[in-house]
């Protein structure tokens, strides 16, 4: 299901809650109908799980949407989205874009204006990657949930903690 849900999600992403939310609820129903987690809330469900909210992963598909536009990899130009700052008081890595001037909400929550404060935000190691790979692999690992609305699972970075009796998404959706 992830898939149809998460499909262009650069183009089309929510920004009102009640629609985040209502696409949250796809996730939400299916996890809450595995067995053992019917009572359980939805951020530990998450955690059990180690599954990321869906609004998380379209944050972590928008940036690594930028990170390709900017550094090339994509066929898509640079010029037609973004902007670098030239500001050499600003604060933060090379690579930071300025925040276009919107008077609509359909243009302050397009792509290249909704992506500009995470990206702006993220660590110089992270922003110049070398490869697209390497980019995402830090990215899942940075704490990102000043720019979520809910509440999302965020990897242990220091060690990884073994639960042999749940239920875990590799091997729920292995078994599907």
């Amino acid at each position: 299901m992830r898939p149809l849900v998460e499909y262009a999600t650069p183009v089309w992403s929510p920004y009102q809650i009640g629609l985040i939310d209502g696409i949250e609820r796809v996730q939400r129903s299916f996890t809450k109908r595995l067995p053992g987690l019917q009572d359980t809330a939805y951020a530990e469900r998450l955690t059990l799980l180690k599954l990321q909210s869906l609004e998380h992963r379209r944050l972590i598909t928008d940036l690594v949407t930028c990170f390709n536009i900017i550094h090339g990899h994509i066929a898509l130009e640079f010029d037609k989205f973004f902007t670098f700052t030239h500001n050499p008081s600003s604060r933060g890595h090379s690579l930071r874009l300025q925040i276009p001037l919107t008077k609509t909400n359909q243009a302050k929550y397009c792509f290249a204006s909704r992506v500009i404060i995470p990206w702006n935000s993220l660590p110089s190691e992270i922003v110049t990657a070398s490869s697209t790979q390497l980019f995402k692999s830090q990215l899942t690992k940075l704490d990102l949930s000043k720019f979520l609305t809910l509440p999302t699972f965020f990897p242990p970075i220091t060690s990884t903690i073994h639960h042999p009796q749940l239920i875990t998404s590799s091997t729920l959706f292995a078994s599907l």
